[in-house]
């Protein structure tokens, strides 16, 4: 299997006003080699625009940004109005991407994760805005080389994971106003409906965070958990669901 549309590597690329249509209606996740199919996957390439683009029923991610063999990130990426439905993993793959914009990116339903910071090589990002973006969960675990905000976000019935290699690199990831709505259960891993694992410094400020509304049950499970170094600072942000913890070494500030 192979994206829909790959770029790269290359520069000074435009892709806008495309409807992208794959084969899996049902956002199921098939595994390989099926996962191969993106919507599009940049590799390598930079000075890009997608704009006013839909993408809908792939076996893979709706988009990818990810590095070809031998060559560096993606860079200067700028995405305008790009709408994710069915995807049979993740919406938004950043594998390997620096200094981009993401503005007005609402995805729909995935297999996995809405966002995902990860890649195969371990490659990392950084420096990434994201304006006005829905999905479920955003889950970080590749190397960061900058910071990582999101700005008015509406995430729903996932996970916000900070772990591995982006916790150890000790740039911030921010969550700026917006709403967050944590699952009503968290069993097992990851522990907790936001979970920082390392010396990670994530911060939430003015979010609405609760859970997703079920009739049929109370949320029960822990709201947050921070350990091996790690910080959160809840700004006006307060989860309304059940209590967190933190261990000894690492820190969860409440602040207003």
């Amino acid at each position: 299997m192979h994206p829909i549309i790959r770029v790269g590597p290359t520069s000074d690329i435009t892709l806008q006003n495309l409807s992208i249509v794959g084969e899996n209606p049902s956002a199921t996740y098939h595994g390989l080699p099926w996962v191969g199919e993106e919507g599009i996957k940049l590799e390598s390439t930079h000075d890009v625009i997608i704009s006013n683009v839909t993408t809908n029923n792939t076996f893979g991610d709706g988009l990818m940004f990810d590095q070809a063999s031998g060559k560096g990130p993606c860079e200067d990426i700028t995405v305008n109005n790009l709408s994710i439905n069915n995807t049979g993993r993740q919406g938004v793959t950043l594998a390997s991407v620096e200094n981009s914009t993401l503005n007005g990116v609402h995805i729909g339903l995935t297999a996995q994760s809405g966002w995902d910071f990860e890649s195969d090589s371990a490659a990392g990002s950084g420096n990434i805005t994201v304006n006005n973006a829905s999905g479920r969960g955003v889950h970080i675990s590749e190397p960061l080389f900058g910071p990582i905000t999101f700005n008015n976000p509406d995430v729903a019935a996932g996970h916000i994971l900070m772990i591995n290699a982006a916790a150890a690199s000790g740039q911030p990831v921010t969550f700026n106003g917006g709403t967050i709505l944590l699952r009503i259960y968290d069993n097992g891993f990851p522990p907790a409906g936001i979970t920082v694992e390392g010396p990670g410094n994530l911060t939430f400020n003015n979010v609405k965070i609760g859970n997703v509304r079920n009739h049929h049950a109370k949320p029960h499970g822990a709201s947050w958990i921070a350990t091996g170094g790690a910080h959160i600072t809840f700004d006006n942000s307060t989860p309304t669901g059940p209590a967190g913890s933190n261990d000894a070494t690492s820190t969860v500030t409440f602040e207003k």
